[in-house]
């Protein structure tokens, strides 16, 4: 074997050993698992939770970080009400995610007495150091109103009156909230958000 053949196996080895941890600290966090049964599970600093994505099972990891690091549990996304996740660095900066048919794993950014309000991301989230959080890539808003869900795709794109339009009419029995969505003159995910202080008949 020769000399520059082995040096790509050592640097494609040394990729491998320190590739994994770094992925890893990405995706595992501390947490609670609240369960459709008024369970809950509370990790600690031999558990961690995977940040959950789509459709997969959430997966609570035993022994984190370590040669010893395993997948515990596998609990399927019908069995879980939500899930709390937090940075170990950021402990102060949690982030629910609830699973939404037919889509799959959502963030939750508004949660009001009639409507919330999500993130959702085919590719998943990142929870950085300082406890911030966003999309892998694609990001979509779903507003969830009792049964119905709507699924509202460019966020990040500024609203015309046609948009508003059709997030008023999702509130048309609130007129006070109907006048704010139709004044406002931002982003698609900021109007979005409003639809969380929705009063029927106020």
């Amino acid at each position: 074997m020769n000399h520059k053949r082995v040096i790509h196996l050592i640097i494609f080895a040394y990729l491998i050993v320190f590739a994994f941890p770094a992925t890893a600290q990405r995706n595992l966090m501390d947490g609670k698992i609240f369960l459709s049964y008024d369970s809950v599970i509370i990790t600690n600093d031999s558990l961690r939770i995977e940040i959950p994505v789509k459709h997969k099972p959430v997966r609570i990891v035993a022994n984190p970080y370590t040669a010893k690091q395993k997948v515990r549990d596998k609990i399927e996304p019908e069995k879980i009400d939500s899930v709390t996740l937090w940075n170990p660095t950021a402990p102060e900066r949690s982030h629910t995610f609830e699973y939404i048919p037919p889509y799959g794993w959502s963030w939750l950014l508004e949660r009001g007495n009639h409507i919330s309000v999500y993130a959702f991301s085919p590719k998943g989230y990142t929870i950085s150091g300082n406890g911030g959080i966003w999309a892998r890539n694609k990001l979509d808003v779903i507003v969830r109103k009792g049964d119905k869900t709507y699924l509202f795709s460019k966020p990040g794109k500024y609203a015309d009156n046609k948009f508003r339009k059709q997030v008023a009419e999702i509130v048309n029995d609130d007129p006070g909230l109907v006048r704010m969505i139709m004044q406002a003159s931002s982003r698609r995910d900021k109007i979005l958000r409003m639809l969380s202080l929705y009063s029927p008949n106020k």
